[in-house]
């Protein structure tokens, strides 16, 4: 993830959660907390880290929207192992394509945990259309210009 175009606080976040430092519900019950463990998102299971980035619905949807912006256009994964494996395939290299990428993962990353925690601790909620235009316009504001010369290219 070197040459991430992201905001620090997205590549934390990032770093956090593929090193499962995440504070998930899963991991609070094993620290002995109780709480209800179904994940906000989409309310159909338990939170995991696996469940809450690659297997939701709601964080599929996302995961495709931002994707058919991006012109990557994969089959959604089942797994979480899937999903991260994916991910390392298309993120080798410097090229355009790939620091694109790594920059929408790290953010994909962010603001669906922001998301999940201002469900939790707010009570509001957006639509996963508007977590995916907030990437792209982080996206237009903060992309090296290597990246940013694919701009004409990909339409929202």
């Amino acid at each position: 993830m070197f040459q991430n175009s992201a905001r620090p606080k997205a590549i934390f976040t990032m770093w956090l959660q593929n090193h499962g430092r995440l504070l998930t519900k899963d991991r609070l019950k094993k620290w002995g907390l109780h709480m209800d463990e179904i994940y906000v998102l989409c309310q159909a299971d338990k939170e995991t880290r696996e469940y809450l980035f690659a297997e939701c619905s709601y964080a599929n949807r996302l995961w495709n929207r931002l994707s058919q912006w991006a012109q990557v256009h994969s089959i959604v994964p089942n797994t979480w192992i899937q999903f991260f494996q994916l991910i390392i395939h298309h993120l080798k290299g410097k090229t355009s394509l790939a620091m694109l990428l790594k920059m929408m993962y790290a953010e994909y990353i962010h603001v669906l945990w922001r998301e999940r925690n201002t469900r939790i601790f707010k009570g509001a909620s957006r639509e996963h259309e508007a977590l995916a235009r907030e990437v792209v316009s982080i996206y237009y504001f903060g992309a090296e210009k290597k990246v940013k010369g694919l701009i004409p290219h990909l339409y929202f």
